[in-house]
């Protein structure tokens, strides 16, 4: 773009820029980050969008599952999204999905995954979400969307609100198409487009039309008109409009952010440094928020560290007079203030009157005390000051700021950076807040029983003090109505004594009405359970309800019980296969933990072989098959013996082992004639009435007679030889021995 286009869109922004609205991202500082297979933290997100109580609760789980790298999340997201019942979990991944554009914290790959369903909400005839769609499909260039959008609203097969939806999709694209197009509806046969095309046209801005020739002028105008000349004509006609078309004002925004985008990209870390103060140092308070998601991007970015000389700046920005911009100062100023910071983020929090750009300073306050403790230490003076907002943020009825306090006083009381009588005062102000709030906000008690976790973990400075304080606190919190209260309460037991803990948990919530309860249960017993737990959990599979996870915790268990646990065990796990409770994969696992277990132990690992070799023969798994009946061959008498060469030979015969085949049967027939009532014979039989689907077995059977070399009288052997032989095989002399060398 020329240097003309650039100024142009900075005046216009420039102008602009005090009416806009800002856009509010969520805060994801109270979620904890799924992980790439936690199965647990994967459905406390799905329950949190599909069923949020709050906007905020749904589009934070919107935005951990759309940044997931775990498969199964993006999954659910797809589903939701195309889900018509569930608007709201619709309307939360729209607006992260919008909100991704110009935000550098929000990294979503395969965007591509949702070109379709965003495209299929613009069909829906009652589309209550259709502004965030439209929005969210901004992601997008014009090619991608653009043209499927024009398709859409010319189509007269459609019906008339589809077309509607998608002039509505092109209103709010940035290109000369997109005009073009709604110009070329106006004149359409349906009234409801040509209207509703009329009524576009100068929000976007197009001057109104007075006839068809107007029309083909301004049509043939915007062709003929180059992509810089068309954005500054866009500008000039916006700026008439400012007051009344504030979302397009915003736009324009984004598109100046886009130029110095790429400015910036294309810059070397001097000339970035350099545009960062400028921009931090502007009047105009978007420049400055632009400059500060820049720094945010900086500081995260590997291997490269924030210049010193913006330090000082950001400090500056937390007494700005646009609240937007010391929000987002106090926000980075978390990550990199030190402590010979906190005079100033005091000083500011004495005058701050906004609640949240107050929670930021004071989490920014907090952060630098907790380093602080760990570095250089926190000033008496500091941390006096510190510790006296806390309990003021923590005494406040607000769940945000009541939140803040309890987690800042956490800080300081967690790295033992205070005398005893004060950490005896701040775990009891802690309680006190928590006893206020028994029969109020969820929000606040749950973060506060989170705190009170933390304090009782190992790592903590105080934990002895706070564990005698919070222990009877968590242990009627079991008692909750609410399973996000009973989660906390767990997890504070689990944070004193885990051992303990599930011996309490698993008589109170082992059958809890909230899935995430009993699922955090079943992983508490998988990290700590024992042989006494195995009832419980294979309850779970007969019943199956939480079968999955509490499959995986029994063979957990299993794995460091004793050999006597599995013994006792064996046929009820028997028993599940036979009921069909168990995949093949489960039983898999199980007798390969039961193999293990079973070393030393002559009876169970018998027994084990023979059903491993069963489950393989059932399954197809022949070579593996023939491994354990061969392994199980060690273990058994005479007679056993006899029974498994039978079964081998029937597997080698099913394998086509011509060689091993006639191997096994010269050897015998060296020391015994074979007759009709021998198990070999038998199996021999069985194979050529029951032989796999596309196997000739007389062809087999032939081969092997063949490769057999008798020089004794056999005339048993003989007789039955003769029979087979008198079947005639199909394509006899073709058959080779596909596993042994010829």
């Amino acid at each position: 773009m020329r240097l003309s286009s650039v100024a142009t869109l900075c005046v216009f922004v420039l102008i602009s820029a005090s009416c806009a609205a800002q856009v509010q991202e969520p805060d994801t500082e109270s979620v904890v980050a799924a992980t790439t297979g936690d199965d647990t933290q994967l459905e406390m997100n799905k329950i949190a969008l599909l069923t949020g109580s709050t906007e905020q609760m749904r589009l934070m789980a919107a935005n951990i599952m759309l940044q997931s790298k775990d498969p199964r999340a993006r999954e659910l997201v797809l589903e939701a999204l195309q889900n018509r019942e569930n608007t709201e979990a619709r309307a939360a991944i729209c607006k992260v999905l919008s909100q991704s554009k110009t935000s550098s914290g929000i990294e979503i790959s395969s965007k591509e995954q949702f070109i379709e369903p965003l495209l299929g909400m613009i069909k829906e005839t009652e589309q209550p979400v259709l502004p965030l769609a439209t929005e969210a499909l901004l992601i997008y260039d014009y090619n991608t969307v653009g043209l499927p959008l024009e398709s859409l609203a010319r189509d007269a097969s459609q019906d008339v609100q589809v077309r509607l939806n998608a002039m509505y999709g092109l209103k709010l694209r940035l290109d000369k198409r997109a005009p073009i197009a709604i110009l070329k509806l106006g004149d359409d046969p349906e009234p409801r487009v040509s209207e509703a095309a009329n009524g576009i046209l100068p929000s976007m801005p197009i001057p109104q039309v007075s006839s068809p020739a107007d029309r083909d002028r301004i049509i043939d105008e915007l062709e003929r008109m180059s992509k810089d000349e068309f954005l500054k004509n866009w500008v000039f006609r916006q700026d008439k409009q400012l007051r009344a078309e504030r979302a397009q004002v915003e736009m324009w925004k984004r598109l100046f952010k886009d130029v110095l985008d790429k400015h910036y990209d294309q810059a070397d870390t001097t000339v970035r440094e350099t545009l960062l103060l400028e921009h931090l140092k502007a009047p105009q308070s978007f420049r400055k928020l632009w400059a500060i998601d820049k720094v945010y991007k900086w500081r995260t970015q590997a291997n490269t560290e924030l210049p010193d000389s913006l330090t000082p700046v950001l400090k500056s920005l937390i007494s700005d007079s646009d609240k937007m911009v010391r929000l987002n100062a106090a926000t980075q100023l978390f990550n990199i203030v030190k402590i010979d910071s906190a005079d100033v983020l005091i000083q500011q929090l004495n005058i701050e009157k906004e609640a949240d750009v107050r929670t930021k300073l004071f989490a920014a306050l907090g952060e630098a005390c907790r380093t602080a403790l760990v570095a250089e230490g926190v000033p008496d003076e500091i941390k006096a000051k510190t510790l006296e907002l806390a309990a003021k943020f923590l005494a406040d009825p607000s769940a945000d700021q009541a939140v803040k306090g309890a987690d800042v006083i956490s800080r300081l009381l967690e790295k033992n950076g205070l005398a005893e009588t004060d950490i005896d005062t701040y775990l009891g102000l802690l309680k006190e807040r928590f006893e206020r709030e028994m029969a109020g906000d969820i929000v606040i008690k749950r973060n506060l029983l989170r705190t009170m976790a933390l304090l009782c973990a190992n790592p903590s400075g105080c934990k002895r003090q706070a564990r005698l304080l919070y222990k009877p606190i968590f242990d009627k919190c079991l008692e909750d109505e609410s399973p996000l209260v009973r989660e906390e309460a767990f997890q504070g037991l689990v944070s004193i004594d885990n051992v303990q803990a599930l011996k309490v948990l698993r008589a109170k919530l082992v059958n809890d009405s909230s899935a995430n309860v009993r699922i955090r249960v079943i992983a508490l017993a998988k990290d700590v359970g024992t042989a006494e737990d195995l009832d419980w959990l294979m309850a779970k599979i007969e019943a199956g309800t939480e079968a999955d996870v509490a499959w995986q915790t029994i063979l957990t268990i299993l794995s460091r019980s004793e050999v006597k646990t599995l013994e006792t065990l064996y046929g009820r796990f028997t028993a599940l296969r036979t009921q069909g409770k168990l995949a093949n994969s489960q039983w898999q696992g199980f007798l390969e933990v039961a193999r293990a277990k079973a070393t030393g132990n002559k009876e169970l690992l018998v027994k084990v072989y023979q059903d491993f070799a069963d489950f393989c023969v059932e399954t197809g798994v022949l070579e593996r098959a023939r491994e354990h009946y061969m392994s199980l061959a060690e273990l058994v008498d005479a007679e056993g013996k006899a029974n498994i060469r039978s079964r081998l030979l029937g597997l080698d015969l099913k394998g086509g082992r011509v060689k091993e085949v006639s191997a096994l049967l010269s050897s015998e027939l060296k020391v015994r004639d074979l007759d009709e009532s021998d198990s070999l014979i038998q199996a021999i039989n069985t194979f050529l009435s029951e032989a796999p689907e596309g196997q000739d077995p007389r062809a087999t059977v032939h081969a092997v007679l063949k490769a057999i070399q008798v020089s004794e009288s056999r005339p048993e052997w003989e007789k039955i030889k003769a029979l087979w032989l008198s079947v005639e095989a199909t394509a006899a002399d073709t058959v080779t021995d596909t596993n042994s060398p010829s």
